[in-house]
């Protein structure tokens, strides 16, 4: 059994009132409201999840502090300067700063809705030449994880190459082939649902349906990390 508090459609809106105000002695007077709503039951989202997602890797790095995103955001290098978001997000993933070209799980939470999903954000050539070769090597085995992945509704998200990359590609797969980012996301608008421990239930199924894809993705990690060095 696991503890859960629950998350709010009043706490969510003040989230999004604290990034309207943008306003630092805002934020420092309803910190300990905005812990209290969000941050805390994200935490416990963690700690019933953690038996899962160890399970499905090992090596993910599993301190809740480390996994949730900072409400005040860092604006050194981007033009929007607002100090702070009106969502949160926790990565179940192994550690980036080892090796970026890792795949990883997330949920992200909304004022008005909440996602997770499965992907690699971050690329580059050599890794996704190994991505390629992987999905030639391994069709059947893709097409199940891709097939895992819309079982429990979740959509595919793709930023593909404007030319079709080369290799003897299943036609059915090209999309996937051709990719330069891809993930799968499942979105949700009914905020209420947050609100009682249902809500991670469906989380957890949609990660065990996810798992395939994880695995997959995970494997070219290990191979590129192995012919290029890292972690």
């Amino acid at each position: 059994m696991y503890k859960y508090d629950g998350i709010t459609s009043d706490a969510l809106f003040l989230l999004a009132q604290n990034r309207f105000e943008n306003d630092k002695a805002f934020y420092e007077e309803h910190k300990p409201a905005i812990k209290k709503g969000v941050i805390t039951p994200v935490k416990q989202i963690i700690e019933a999840l953690l038996d899962d997602m160890f399970s499905y890797d090992s090596r993910m790095v599993l301190i809740p502090w480390k996994m949730i995103s900072r409400i005040r955001r860092d604006t050194r290098y981007t033009k929007d300067k607002s100090l702070y978001r009106e969502n949160v997000w926790v990565m179940f993933m192994r550690d980036k700063k080892a090796n970026p070209y890792i795949p990883c799980f997330w949920l992200e939470i909304f004022p008005d809705r909440y996602t997770c999903g499965v992907g690699t954000f971050y690329t580059n050539a050599s890794y996704l030449s190994l991505y390629r070769e992987r999905i030639l090597a391994e069709p059947d085995r893709f097409r199940k994880a891709v097939k895992s992945c819309e079982s429990v509704g979740a959509s595919i998200r793709l930023d593909c190459y404007k030319k079709l990359k080369e290799g003897d590609c299943p036609e059915d797969l090209i999309q996937f082939y051709n990719a330069k980012q891809m993930f799968f996301a499942c979105n949700y608008f009914d905020i209420t649902e947050l609100e009682n421990s249902d809500f991670i239930e469906k989380i957890r199924k949609n990660y065990k349906a996810f798992y395939p894809l994880y695995s997959f993705l995970i494997e070219v990690t290990e191979k590129y990390v192995a012919l290029n060095g890292g972690e």
